[in-house]
């Protein structure tokens, strides 16, 4: 089990998740909102998810952790919207037949949750609120490049899928067809190519208009 939600976090209803008769120890880790952190006072916390992303990336965790110990069952919880001192923001319990695999596996969860899950802690101080942890953020000149990026590629596919549709409209039994077909634009002989489908084009375009 994998859930986001916005109400406190029952120890009891995690641990039931993972119960069964055939394990022999269950490892519930809790993690909770203080009132410190390096050295600021805080007064509570918020957490703001990217929801469907970051339900897809517990659910990654939770199957590497299955594939890399012996884990019975699995259920990983966290909080989300505004958290008092004191509040549970993320559960994690593992169950497996030995205790040594719960605490591993269940280590790395809470690890891995840390460094890939797309969710963002706010710190609430006497002297503001602060954006303090979550996986980077995209600046929007990062973003602005990306985008750039995007639309290179579109322009890259667009450049190819023009050209296939001219090679589609040519004759398959010269060879120069066989050779493009798969071709992209990363070829140093994409852009001759296209030209001499382009020249035969014309070519038979001129020869249709003389026999007229």
């Amino acid at each position: 089990m994998c859930q986001l939600t916005d109400q406190p976090i029952n120890p009891a209803d995690v641990l039931a998740q993972v119960g069964d008769d055939g394990t022999g120890g269950v490892v519930l880790f809790l993690g909770q909102t203080r009132d410190n952190s390096r050295g600021e006072k805080v007064i509570g916390l918020e957490y703001e998810a990217y929801e469907s992303l970051a339900l897809r990336q517990m659910e990654k965790i939770a199957a590497e952790a299955r594939q890399r110990w012996p884990v019975r069952a699995i259920a990983i919880m966290h909080r989300t919207g505004y958290l008092k001192i004191g509040e549970i923001s993320v559960a994690i319990a593992v169950a497996c037949a030995h205790r040594g695999e719960a605490f591993e596996a269940c280590r790395f969860a809470i690890d891995t949750l840390k460094k890939i899950v797309p969710i963002w802690k706010k710190e609430f101080r006497p002297d503001g609120s602060f954006w303090v942890e979550g996986i980077p953020i995209q600046t929007e000149e990062k973003m602005v490049a990306n985008i750039l990026t995007l639309e290179e590629r579109i322009a890259k596919l667009e450049k190819e899928a023009a050209a296939l549709k001219l090679l589609l409209s040519e004759k398959p039994k010269e060879p120069w067809w066989q050779k493009m077909v798969g071709m992209s634009e990363d070829n140093p002989l994409f852009d001759e190519m296209v030209a001499l489908c382009e020249a035969n084009r014309e070519k038979e375009r001129s020869e249709a208009e003389q026999a007229d």
